[in-house]
Formats: C-alpha cells, structure tokens, sequence
C-alpha cells in the first residue's frame, strides 16, 4: 500500500460476522516514525480516518501511478 492508492480495510479485531470491507477510500499520507504503519485516508470524498497495518485487513482496488 502506498500514497495514491485506492483501498478497502476491515477491523481485525472484530469476529468475521462484524468485520465488514469499508467504502472505496483514498491513501492520503503515512505517518512518519515512530509511526510508521499509520496510514490517513479519505473516506467519502470529505472525511478522514486514520487505520493501521496491524488492526487492519487492507486491499488495495488499484494501485497509484
């Protein structure tokens, strides 16, 4: 996953039968260590969200160019 890309997540700390894929949402920018797996995304066209690699079942739709 990288800046660009375009992506659904899932919680992966929550059972299968809760844990639905998100909307299509937009890889902003990762934080910068120490916290690097933090990744900002926008959700929707206008709101932001925060999700990690480590809580997070991430699949990237289509990669940036």
């Amino acid at each position: 996953m990288k800046v660009g890309d375009l992506i659904v997540y899932r919680p992966n700390f929550q059972p299968d039968m809760y844990a639905r894929w998100s909307r299509p949402c937009l890889v902003l920018t990762q934080y910068p260590p120490p916290d690097h797996g933090l990744w900002i995304i926008l959700i929707g066209g206008s709101e932001r969200g925060v999700i990690d690699t480590k809580n997070y079942d991430i699949e990237v739709l289509n990669e940036a160019g």
